[in-house]
């Protein structure tokens, strides 16, 4: 594991670096690097920097909560594209939230962020290209956590299971170019989209999609 901190200059003057978090740093013995950013850096620098350090891969976690400024959107940019180009996997993006009513901080992962865009951008492709792969394998994988959530499949999700597969026949067929299957798997589709049973199961296990109208 290695950890690395980007700091302003007044980031590594301040007190909480130098009597909190080296400190701390030191007495749990945990190795990290240092990389000297100016507040003043230009977007395209900075991702230069984290990409740096990243390599093909690296399972990847990134902390946001004493960000500077417009950082955090940054990173948050950065995570998307280490995702894409250079296939890491973002397991955490976490803010230190804290509580003054119990003086504690907790850490809190907002990796949903990025769950979100993922099913934005699937939305995108199947209502602009009409390519379905993306989405059916976003829908597998929430059908599969509702399945480990529960036990055993639920009727609940028996339509947007229909779904899924509608959308996996039809990027076959599409790449076939069976006329007739394509047909017949379209007015599926279409059966499937109008059904109110989907629409319910789409605000209920699925809330990114819900807006989109799929």
């Amino acid at each position: 594991m290695e950890i690395i901190f980007f700091l302003t200059k007044d980031a590594k003057s301040n007190e909480n670096w130098i009597k909190h978090a080296k400190p701390e740093l030191k007495r749990k013995n945990v190795h990290y690097d240092v990389i000297d950013i100016s507040e003043e850096i230009s977007i395209k620098d900075f991702l230069k920097e984290i990409l740096r350090v990243i390599d093909e891969n690296d399972e990847v976690e990134i902390d946001i909560t004493h960000a500077f400024r417009w950082f955090p959107m940054v990173l948050l940019v950065a995570a998307m594209y280490l995702k894409e180009a250079k296939n890491s996997k973002i397991t955490g993006i976490w803010y230190g939230k804290y509580y003054k009513d119990k003086d504690e901080t907790r850490a809190l992962n907002k990796r949903e962020v990025l769950e979100f865009i993922d099913w934005l951008y699937a939305a995108k492709l199947f209502k602009e290209y009409a390519y379905t792969k993306s989405l059916a394998s976003l829908i597998k994988v929430k059908i599969k956590e509702e399945k480990s959530k529960n036990g055993k499949f639920k009727k609940d999700i028996k339509k947007l299971n229909d779904l899924r597969k509608n959308l996996e026949r039809l990027s076959f067929y599409l790449r076939l170019g069976s006329v007739e299957e394509l047909k017949k798997n379209i007015n599926n589709l279409v059966e499937c989209l109008n059904n109110r049973e989907f629409l319910y199961e789409i605000e209920e296990f699925i809330p990114e999609l819900s807006p989109q109208k799929v």
